[in-house]
């Protein structure tokens, strides 16, 4: 009897992307579109350090020159630092997409093509290197989703509606150069490797978790948030304090996982001290957090971007509460703390929106923790093939949504409820 398993749905996920990769970005000159934006900023270490020996980045101007891309998708990313330049954005995404630049690379080379970073192998390289860390992503969050459910196969469903059914399917193919779903995976394996130190005591994992969460602070320093998530991973208050107890008593684990944790972390400071002359720096000057004038409220629920409208999968995962408020309320405390921590931070960024992108595209990295309520309430639920049918139709939704954004229906930033409605009259050529 033929029967489902993680490796098929998985590698299911990777081919779907994969065919969708290659009928949006590999045709012609398609390819140039998948840069833009903050992508170029995140990229750029990669030709800096390994082709130009550059790290001012003044090679900048040589590429928009070259003629591969399109002038309304340049984005200068360097900032100057008491006369000194920097790259605006952190190493991390392109740390994580060095193996794939390599291989375009190699690529390049032995096939007489410009190895100057830039040229249509490197650039769709990067497109592969976002398909592969969502599915990596996606396989970590299966395993941690396990420790959750006993049935594999509302873990399976799980994966299957957020590959589909979020944000993380645009990401990955659109704008792969974005580090979202880099970001999304590195979380998902120190939510994995933590919980199975939790449960098994292997100091192995111990060590995996600091070093992904090295990996989570070289992409997006915010994102050490997730640290605050360890409460509900141990489950209990009781369980909570025996694993702060085992992991500060053991010295040596205690001083190899951070040692662990530094040696990587440390690539970022390094980086700025060769270009500044600083260990750390401002790279986005005049851009804070205004933590007395959070927009929460816009974050979750306005037209503009709000995370509940545009991925209303998350919305629905939140429902999975009701069973964590029947059997465990220390996790439902400690999820609800969570959630609100990172809420309340992402909403108080100057602006509040993040420019240009689907949904409110902070959330993204922290999918995995939606994804465990929502396997949850899959297991428990009285009525399952009704939730099964609810999914369905949000990932149908979510499919129309990236259609509309892709093709400038959705704004990438001024949306309001009207412009909303008009998206559907636009889908059907009613009105727009």
């Amino acid at each position: 009897m033929f029967r489902v398993n993680y490796k098929i749905v998985l590698a299911l996920i990777a081919s779907i992307y994969l065919l969708v990769s290659i009928n949006i970005n590999f045709g012609k000159n398609k390819w140039q579109d998948v840069l833009e934006s903050d992508a170029w900023g995140y990229y750029a270490y990669l030709p800096a350090v390994f082709i130009y020996h550059d790290l001012e980045f003044s090679f900048y101007e040589k590429v928009m020159n070259e003629g591969y891309f399109e002038p309304r998708l340049a984005y200068d990313y360097r900032v100057k630092i008491e006369n000194h330049t920097s790259n605006k954005y952190f190493c991390g995404t392109a740390l994580a997409i060095s193996p794939f630049f390599a291989i375009a690379h190699f690529i390049s080379a032995i096939t007489n093509h410009p190895t100057d970073g830039y040229n249509r192998t490197y650039i769709l390289m990067v497109n592969m290197a976002a398909i592969f860390y969502t599915v990596l992503g996606l396989f970590f969050l299966y395993r941690l989703l396990l420790f959750y459910v006993k049935n594999v196969s509302y873990a399976l469903i799980t994966i299957l509606a957020f590959a589909f059914g979020t944000q993380l399917f645009y990401y990955s193919i659109n704008e792969p150069g974005m580090s979202h779903v880099y970001s999304f995976c590195f979380i998902n394996l120190f939510l994995w490797s933590s919980k199975s130190w939790i449960e098994f005591r292997k100091n192995f994992y111990l060590y995996i978790a600091f070093a992904a969460l090295a990996m989570v602070f070289l992409i997006r320093p915010i994102n050490m948030l997730i640290i605050f998530f360890i409460p509900f991973l141990s489950g209990s208050i009781l369980q909570f304090k025996a694993d702060a107890i085992s992991y500060f008593s053991n010295k040596k684990l205690l001083i190899g996982s951070i040692i662990c944790f530094l040696v990587i972390a440390a690539i970022q400071p390094l980086i700025y001290y060769i270009q500044t002359g600083h260990w750390w720096i401002d790279s986005y000057p005049g851009e804070n957090f205004n933590f007395l004038q959070p927009h929460i409220t816009q974050s979750l629920f306005s037209f503009r971007k709000g995370l509940f409208i545009y991925t209303p999968l998350v919305f629905l995962a939140q429902l999975g509460m009701t069973h964590l408020y029947r059997t465990n309320k220390f996790n439902l405390v400690s999820y609800s703390l969570f959630f609100f921590l990172i809420t309340y931070i992402i909403s108080s960024w100057w602006i509040w929106y993040y420019g240009g992108g689907f949904s409110l595209r902070p959330f993204i990295e922290y999918f995995g923790i939606f994804a465990i309520l929502l396997a949850i309430l899959l297991e428990n639920s009285s009525n399952k093939k009704l939730l099964i049918i609810g999914i369905i139709l949000i990932v149908l939704l979510c499919q129309i949504q990236t259609y509309q954004y892709r093709y400038f229906i959705i704004h990438w930033s001024d949306m309001n409820f009207n412009s909303y409605l008009n998206t559907y009259k636009a889908l059907f050529n009613l009105q727009y």
